[in-house]
């Protein structure tokens, strides 16, 4: 019997033992057969969680022990804490071997996952691509040879690939717009980071090489950068116009002025304009608003930022565009001349030895009857303008007609004595006089109102419109730049710019048979208007640049400018021109600001600053923080956030009319009648941006306060008493969306832009209950295709749609008696801004054709403005005429076409 529990015992034991009867041994060596020692090695097994773990000896032997036989079994093997190798064996023997060699290990990258650590050693490659003037070069890429990996370099010029694995070799080039590429060899380090800083010399290519580019996307900022190569074949009036191409951008407005140009969401007074570090203050209606007020060929590259994240663009509300022009690098004498439909054009650059180089650039209309043939062709044949008439009113002559036309002459002085040394001067010179006077009919069947005795206009009545308008701009800018070592850097700036405006308007009632009808019609007149507008800035400001190692770039400056402004305007009365509004003030606005433009990781920027401003004229000081974030979620995805508060002490405030459309002049606020504006904005967006494809978009709410409008409402021939009872303080907000896509291929590029927002005043006091801004589109889309079709035929269309922009409507004419027992007859409006104008939609397609020869390149096209002839609307006039309500409309660009000759050398 015992033997028999013996034999049952042992029966029992026989599966037990078999199940840790089992051995798994090896060695483990690498590529070069040499054996591993004190890796790691994990064993798994299917019917564990969690693998068995051990480490291999100075022979490079493992051993594990109790394995179940009959089941598949992995073996990991790390070393130095990266994955080298794994294996799989069946269990079938008591002792089994599975001996495991490591793949090669790449030494120079060849694909994405050979830059992966892994959990290994890693080191951090980063650096920062200079110019060699040891400018920072933003948007610079930095690309890694036979892998995927392209950066893009920050507002600093900083660039980082993040941790890669260590001990490879990589090649890695940093290419930039206008500028040659530059190429490296560096060892990636075993911990820690390397600096591998770049400086790019200046392209020899020529400035004048034609081609079509994208827009640029500096990853820590919420702007778009154009330079020449993105805007050559954007059908135009002048050479590389980067006003129009601006206009393709979403952020950028579609106004009702080519000559002006400014952000979504702002006003052109709220959106901060500088060439070459000088001030622009725009006016409205320079060059008939169909052409730039100077010559655009001379720009190499503009900024166009949304939100004024950089801290010297503040002082502005909103907005922010940063104009510069041409740094001439050649050799060799370069140029571009132009001959167009609007007139002759140039820019020349000349190397000033080895030491500097000089720009010239200018344009200049055609004699003022051939200009005025030219400017009646884009009005379009249902309109003739009287461009040589004088602007008479009831009383006499307002104004004389000037010899219309403009001419601008803009240039740029460059020095470079000295290593780390760079001093420019840049001036500008612009001038226009138009003459947009016209007649405008009565309709034939007038509306009468019931009132004893209705006076009726005659047959013949006609309303002799006078409208003559004259801008000049000019200024100054000297720059002085010093790099006094590898991370310290210093920029002194002075500026001196002067602009000023004049306008003449009178609508006088006229007829053959019975003369002058301006009074008897109960009009109080011919409701004439002249006004003019100067403003002067002369600013100094000296801003530093400090790199404290690789993650922080401080920009701090001071900042003064004093401002000189003043306005007077003259209306109609019945005891004839009486003064609206006369307003001259001066003060000075002085500034410090700080940023700091910092890297807590490879992925992550943050941009804190602040800007304190002492408002002279105001007496009060205003602090505006902001601060900017950016991080790399991916490769090629930046997500990207801002933040700012901002108070603006110089503004362009409207001047209502109602009648004949609203007016604009610059003013300093001194804290009452006109208050220091503030805005606080907040923005969210996302850019991606591979080789040859750009997404960029963003959303932006922004609240307006203290804002200041100039609305006098009179009855018709009276004067205003009390002028400054007429200004009119009010609150904003602005909210939208703004998309960009653009893809370049060899021979194409293709841009498309969609805008949408809204932006609404609140005047309490003028009108109860919010009203759209003026110039408010809630939905405007941008089309454009440049592509070169056989050889050096170049094709290109662009077409933009936007709703219409608001406008205050008439319903006809009302009676209005006065304490004296007079009566007369005024336009009856309904609420502010309560209608809009039709869709604005138009094409505008461009053909050329370039050809080399020898060093000069010879350009001739054809551009066709407006193909299909779309009536769009910029206007209306009103006019109460006893009891008739005589309305006329002002159109935009109507079809006309442009033959053009560009010659670059």
């Amino acid at each position: 019997m015992k033997y028999f529990f013996l034999f049952l015992f042992l029966l029992a034991a026989v599966p037990a033992r078999a199940q840790d009867c089992c051995r798994l041994e090896g060695v483990v060596r690498a590529a070069s057969g040499a054996p591993i020692a004190n890796a790691d090695i994990m064993l798994a097994v299917p019917d564990s969680k969690d693998p068995r773990s051990g480490k291999t000896d100075g022979a490079g032997h493992y051993v594990f022990e109790g394995i179940k036989p009959g089941i598949r079994v992995e073996v990991r093997v790390v070393s130095d804490g990266r994955p080298v190798a794994s294996s799989f064996t069946l269990v079938t023997s008591f002792v089994e071997t599975l001996d495991i060699k490591a793949l090669p290990v790449a030494t120079t990258p060849g694909t994405l996952e050979d830059l992966d650590p892994q959990g290994g050693e890693a080191g951090e490659i980063r650096g920062t691509v200079r110019a060699a003037d040891g400018a920072p070069v933003a948007d610079a890429h930095v690309t890694i040879a036979n892998t995927p990996v392209d950066v893009v370099t920050d507002s600093m010029g900083r660039y980082t690939f993040g941790l890669i694995r260590a001990k490879l070799t990589m090649t890695i080039q940093a290419a930039a717009t206008g500028f040659d590429d530059s190429t490296q060899e560096v060892s990636v380090p075993a911990s820690g980071a390397q600096d591998v800083d770049f400086t790019l010399a200046a392209s020899t290519a020529s400035i004048n090489d034609t081609g079509l580019g994208l827009a640029a996307a500096v990853p820590d900022r919420v702007s778009l950068s154009l330079l020449r190569p993105a805007v050559e074949s954007v059908p135009s009036l002048t050479p590389s116009d980067v006003f129009r191409a601006a206009r393709l951008l979403p952020l950028a407005a579609v106004g009702l002025d080519e000559s002006e140009l400014y952000l979504h969401g702002n006003t052109p007074g709220e959106t901060y304009q500088t060439l070459d570090g000088m001030p622009w203050y725009a006016f409205p209606r320079l060059a008939a608003g169909l052409t730039t007020p100077f010559t655009t060929a001379s720009l190499q590259q503009t900024d166009l930022a949304g939100t004024p994240l950089d801290i010297e663009a503040s002082a502005r509300l909103g907005g922010l565009i940063r104009m510069s022009t041409v740094q001439p690098q050649s050799s060799r004498v370069s140029g571009i001349g132009a001959v167009g439909v609007f007139g002759p054009s140039g820019t020349v650059d000349v190397p000033l030895g080895h030491i500097g180089s000089a720009m010239i650039a200018g344009r200049q209309s055609w004699p003022s009857s051939l200009y005025s043939d030219v400017l009646d062709r884009f009005a379009g044949a249902d309109t003739t303008y009287l461009r040589t008439r004088d602007v008479h009113y009831t009383g006499g002559t307002l104004a004389t007609s000037p010899d219309i036309g403009f001419s601008s002459l803009n240039g740029r002085v460059e020095i470079a004595p000295a290593k780390d040394n760079r001093a420019y001067v840049s001036f500008f010179h612009s001038g226009d006089d138009g003459n947009f006077s016209k007649n405008v009919l009565p309709p034939a069947a007038t509306t009468t109102i019931d009132v004893p005795d209705p006076l009726q206009l005659p047959a013949d009545a006609v309303m002799q419109v006078g409208d003559v308008q004259s801008w000049t701009g000019r200024g100054l800018s000297a720059v002085w730049e010093r790099r006094w070592a590898a991370d310290v850097a210093t920029t002194a700036t002075v500026t001196r710019t002067r602009f000023t405006n004049a306008r003449s308007q009178a609508y006088d009632l006229t007829s053959a048979t019975a003369g002058d009808l301006s009074y008897v019609t109960g009009r109080g007149g011919s409701d004439a208007l002249t006004e003019s507008n100067r403003i002067e800035d002369t600013t100094v400001r000296l801003t530093a640049t400090i790199s404290a190692g690789f993650a922080h770039a401080i920009e701090a400056g001071i900042e003064h400018a004093a401002i000189d402004t003043s306005y007077e305007s003259r209306n109609e009365a019945l005891t004839g021109l009486v003064p609206l509004l006369t307003r001259t003030e001066s003060g000075g606005i002085t500034s410090g600001f700080a940023q700091d433009v910092w890297r807590p990781t490879s992925k992550l920027t943050l941009s804190p600053g602040v800007r304190i401003t002492y408002a002279g004229l105001a007496s009060a000081a205003y602090a505006d923080p902001r601060v900017t974030a950016a991080y790399a979620a991916a490769p090629h995805v930046v997500f990207k956030g801002s933040w700012a508060i901002d108070h603006q002490a110089v503004n362009r405030l409207t001047r209502e009319d109602q009648e004949h459309g609203d007016g604009v002049f610059w003013t300093l606020s001194d804290g009452t009648v006109v208050p220091v504006a503030r805005s606080q904005e907040a923005t969210l967006g996302t850019t991606v941006e591979v080789p040859g494809l750009l997404f960029d978009g963003h959303a932006y709410y922004r609240q307006l306060d203290h804002l200041s409008m100039f609305a006098p409402r009179l009855l018709p021939g009276t004067s205003l008493t009390a002028p400054s009872q007429a200004f009119y303080t009010g609150t904003g907000t602005a909210l939208g969306i703004e998309l960009l896509v653009q893809y370049m291929q060899a021979r194409n590029t293709l841009w498309a832009s969609y805008a949408g927002g809204r932006v609404e005043y609140d005047f309490p006091a003028l009108q109860s209950g919010t009203f759209p801004a003026s110039f408010d589109r809630t939905n405007q889309v941008k089309i454009t295709d440049s592509a070169r079709v056989v050889g050096p035929l170049t094709v290109s269309a662009v077409f933009m749609a936007a709703s219409g922009q608001p406008f205050t409507s008439s319903s006809g004419a009302q009676q209005v008696w006065f304490p004296n027992g007079t009566l007369a007859y005024q336009s009856q409006f309904g609420d502010k801004n309560a209608e809009r104008l039709p869709l604005y939609h138009q094409l505008d397609a461009s053909a050329q054709v370039a050809r080399h020869l020898g060093p000069a390149t010879a350009t001739v096209g054809v551009t066709v403005f407006n193909v299909y002839d779309r009536q769009n609307i910029a206007s209306f006039d009103y006019e109460a005429a006893a009891s008739t309500a005589i309305v006329s409309q002002t159109n935009l660009m109507r079809r006309a076409f442009d033959i053009f000759l560009r010659v670059g050398f």
